[in-house]
């Protein structure tokens, strides 16, 4: 189909939404299959899926609904049609065709110290089933050159997962090692739960970016929601079972509740938090107290939501737990 002047290969989930049509509509938009069975860690040892979206799972368990909204990400375009075999590699698509993922770049530095930057779609330099094309899948050194996803990675080009023992997935997921316990960790290729007993339910603002720049649209969400104050914790605390108090936002039903690792960015603890559970339904202050926190330094956010959508962030408030 014809996007931005070029007749991309896209995928039939992405088409139909900008043509506001379904091509396909025998098929599912998106199809993910899960195993009843308990899933395998790296390990090999055996574990179970946590099938509570409003729980943090236990130790022993993958939280299902954190793969779910990864497998997602996939089905809404954030997967590549590259593939390789043991000595070339080729897009799975229409040689004469520009496939969607054409904003992947290969960066190279010369023997004089030039940095060049090339679209993995110039087929004139990346022939399809090709030598040249096989290398840079492998060469670690591939890039997402949306504008927004460049934006929202502070304005740095967002590195894609690429390696010498490249697989099928490689260039599907941001890179691991700059972003496995980060924010945008939901799209890495060991995401969302790289051991039993985490989750994460927040697609990232890198991931959401690329979204939009592969095609989609991002909902309003001027859903005239102020910014909540936040109250405690802050500071130095010597409790390890905070209670993290913020001022009630009129309209707002729920309230995304996110600590971090001050020094890494690591999730601690991210969740939607209902007008109910945080004991400001009727208007009063919100209140809420999630699992027990190890010392150390940590920073917390709310953001108020409802049906229409999300206001806008609080400022983060650091505190210490001694």
């Amino acid at each position: 189909m014809k996007m931005n002047g070029l007749e991309l290969y896209v995928p039939t989930l992405i088409a139909n939404a900008i043509e506001n049509t379904d091509r396909e509509p025998q098929l599912s938009d998106i199809t993910i299959a899960i195993n009843p069975r308990t899933p395998a860690t790296s390990t090999g040892a055996a574990t179970s899926w946590h099938v509570d979206p409003t729980t943090a799972p236990p130790t022993n368990t993958y939280d299902l609904t954190s793969v779910v909204i990864h497998e997602l990400g996939h089905g809404f375009g954030l997967a590549s049609l590259g593939l390789v075999n043991s000595t070339s590699s080729f897009w799975q698509a229409d040689p004469n065709v520009t496939p969607y993922d054409s904003l992947l770049l290969h960066i190279t530095t010369s023997s004089t110290g030039l940095v060049t930057r090339n679209a993995l779609s110039n087929r004139t330099r990346y022939p399809n089933n090709s030598t040249a094309l096989h290398s840079a899948f492998r060469s670690n050194a591939i890039y997402f050159n949306g504008s927004r996803a460049t934006t929202a990675n502070g304005g740095s080009l967002v590195p894609i997962q690429s390696s010498t023992n490249f697989l099928s997935s490689s260039l599907s997921h941001i890179h691991l090692g700059t972003y496995q316990n980060t924010v945008n960790s939901m799209m890495t290729a060991v995401a969302p739960a790289p051991a039993p007993g985490r989750r994460n339910h927040n697609p990232g603002p890198i991931a959401l970016a690329m979204l939009q720049d592969i095609g989609w649209a991002q909902a309003s969400t001027t859903s005239t929601l102020g910014t909540a104050t936040l109250t405690a914790p802050k500071g130095t605390i010597t409790t390890r079972t905070p209670q993290y108090n913020w001022s009630a936002v009129s309209l707002a039903t729920k309230y995304y509740l996110q600590i971090l690792n001050a020094a890494s960015g690591a999730v601690i603890f991210q969740s939607w938090i209902t007008n109910t559970a945080a004991g400001c339904a009727s208007g009063t202050a919100c209140r809420y107290t999630p699992p027990t926190l190890a010392a150390g330094n940590y920073k917390w956010r709310i953001i108020a939501g409802n049906a229409a959508g999300n206001g806008p962030s609080s400022a983060y408030i650091n505190f210490t737990v001694r």
